[in-house]
C-alpha cells in the first residue's frame, strides 16, 4: 500500500484540479483572471516540483498566461490521480464563483444532442443483436432435435444398410480400376459413375423423410471419401508401374530401331556396315539407375567434384641451398613501431634489430601531418618470425608496436635503408 499524497495549500492548483475536466481552456482563462500572473507561474513551479519533474518545465514567457495554464492542465491529465496530491484552498475569497457565464451553453447542448443520438443508435444495435441471438438459439434447438432423432434404432438400421451398399460399390469400383485389362481412364470413369449413382440414390431416398436425410448424407460422404482414397491409391500404383515400364521399353525400342535401320542402310549404301548393338555402358547405366532408385521412383543426385583450375598457383618442394642460382623471396609483414625518441634515426633501429636477431631488415620512417615529439617507423619483418617481433620482451619499455595497417606513400623521397637481403 502506497502512502497517501500530502495536502498542499494553493488556490490556483485547487481550482484547476476540479474544473480542468469539464471546462474549456478559454473558460478556464476567464476563471483564473482573479489571480496574478506571478501566482499562476508559482503554481506551475509548485506542481512540477511536487511531482519531481522540474527538469521538464517548458520555457515560457512570463506574460504567456494561457501557455502556463496549458502546461498545468496537461500535466494534471497525464499524471495518475493516485500520484497527484490534493490541493486545498485557504483563502476562499480569492476564488471567483463559477456560473453559467463561464460555460458555452451552445456547446453543452450540442454535446447532449450527440449523446442522445449515440444512445438511440446503441439501443437499436442491442435490439438487432438480441434478435440474432434468439435466431441462433432456435437453430441450435433444431439441430439438437435432429441429432437425437438420428440416433433412433430405425435410422441406425438405415445407416448400416447404406454403409453396406456403399462398401460393396466401393470394392467393385476399386477392383475395376486396378484390373490390368481396363485402361486408367475407364477405371476412373467407372468409379466416378458408381459414386454418383450411389449419391443420387441416397439423395432420392433422403427427400422422402426429413429424419432420414441426416443419416443418408453422412453415409454418402463416408462412401465417397473411401472410394476417392482407393481410386487415388490405385492410380499412384499404376503410375509407378507404367513409369518403370516406359524406361525399359524406351531403351528396348531404341536398340531395336538401331538394329533394324542398320541392315537397310547396309543393303542400300555399302555392304560393309555392321549391325549396331547396344553398348555395355548404356546397359550398365540403366542397371545402376534402377539400383539407385528408391521406393517412390526418385533417383538420388550425387554432387560431382569440381575440377581444379588449370591456372592455379603451385609451390615447389625442392630444398634450397646457399649456392643455388634461384632463391625464393622471403615473405615479409609490415610492423609499426612508434613512440621512439625524436632523435632516433633509421640506422639506430636497424642496428637494434640486428643486435637482437642478427638480421638486417628494411626500415622506413613515417612522417606525421602534425608535429609530434616522437618518431614512428615501419619495419619489414619476415612472416615466419613475426611472433618473435610481437613479444613484449623484444622492445624497450614505452615503445608501441603492432602490425601496420594502411598503405605507405612513395618511398623515393623518404629516409629509408638500402634494400638488403634477410640473412
Amino acid at each position: 500500500m502506497g502512502t497517501k499524497p500530502p495536502m498542499i495549500i494553493n488556490e490556483v492548483l485547487a481550482l484547476l484540479q476540479h474544473i480542468h475536466h469539464y471546462v474549456d481552456e478559454d473558460d478556464i482563462l476567464e476563471t483564473i483572471k482573479s489571480f496574478k500572473k506571478q501566482e499562476i507561474n508559482d503554481a506551475r513551479w509548485l506542481l512540477y516540483e511536487t511531482l519531481d519533474k522540474v527538469k521538464q518545465i517548458p520555457s515560457r514567457r512570463r506574460d504567456s498566461t494561457l501557455n502556463i495554464i496549458q502546461d498545468i492542465t496537461t500535466l494534471m491529465k497525464e499524471t495518475d490521480p493516485k500520484d497527484m496530491p490534493d490541493f486545498v484552498v485557504k483563502d476562499v475569497f480569492k476564488l471567483m464563483p463559477i456560473t453559467f457565464d463561464h460555460f458555452d451553453l451552445t456547446k453543452v447542448l450540442n454535446d447532449m444532442e450527440s449523446m442522445k443520438n449515440n444512445l438511440s443508435e446503441l439501443q437499436s444495435k442491442m435490439k438487432e443483436s438480441n434478435n440474432t441471438i434468439s435466431d441462433l438459439r432456435a437453430e441450435v434447438v433444431q439441430l439438437r432435435s435432429a441429432v437425437s432423432v438420428s440416433k433412433s434404432p430405425d435410422t441406425s438400421n438405415v445407416n448400416e444398410e447404406r454403409k453396406a451398399e456403399s462398401a460393396a460399390t466401393s470394392t467393385e469400383s476399386a477392383v475395376a480400376s486396378v484390373s490390368p485389362v481396363e485402361p486408367e481412364s475407364a477405371a476412373s470413369h467407372s468409379a466416378a459413375a458408381s459414386t454418383t449413382t450411389a449419391v443420387q440414390e441416397q439423395a432420392r431416398a433422403s427427400t422422402s423423410t426429413s429424419f432420414r436425410a441426416y443419416a443418408d448424407v453422412a453415409a454418402a460422404v463416408e462412401s465417397v471419401s473411401s472410394q476417392k482414397k482407393k481410386v487415388g491409391q490405385a492410380k499412384r500404383d499404376q503410375a509407378n508401374q507404367t513409369s518403370s515400364k516406359k524406361d525399359t521399353n524406351n531403351t528396348l525400342t531404341a536398340n531395336v530401331a538401331n538394329a533394324e535401320v542398320a541392315p537397310a542402310s547396309q543393303s542400300v549404301s555399302s555392304p560393309k556396315k555392321k549391325v549396331v548393338q547396344p553398348k555395355q555402358d548404356q546397359v550398365s547405366q540403366m542397371s545402376s539407375k534402377k539400383d539407385t532408385c528408391d521406393n517412390d521412383g526418385f533417383i538420388k543426385v550425387e554432387k560431382k567434384k569440381k575440377k581444379k583450375p588449370v591456372y592455379r598457383n603451385q609451390c615447389g618442394t625442392l630444398p634450397t641451398e646457399p649456392d643455388m642460382v634461384l632463391r625464393p623471396a622471403t615473405p615479409t609483414t609490415q610492423l609499426y613501431v612508434s613512440r621512439l625518441h625524436h632523435s632516433t634515426k633509421v640506422e639506430d633501429l636497424v642496428e637494434y634489430i640486428k643486435w637482437q636477431t642478427h638480421w638486417t631488415l628494411r626500415v622506413e620512417r613515417l612522417e606525421s601531418r602534425y608535429k609530434m615529439n616522437y618518431k614512428s617507423f615501419v619495419v619489414r619483418v619476415p612472416s615466419d618470425s613475426l611472433d618473435t617481433f610481437l613479444k613484449e620482451e623484444f622492445w624497450p619499455k614505452g615503445v608501441v608496436y603492432r602490425r601496420f595497417r594502411g598503405r605507405l606513400r612513395d618511398t623515393s623521397q623518404r629516409e629509408t635503408t638500402p634494400l638488403l637481403r634477410v640473412h
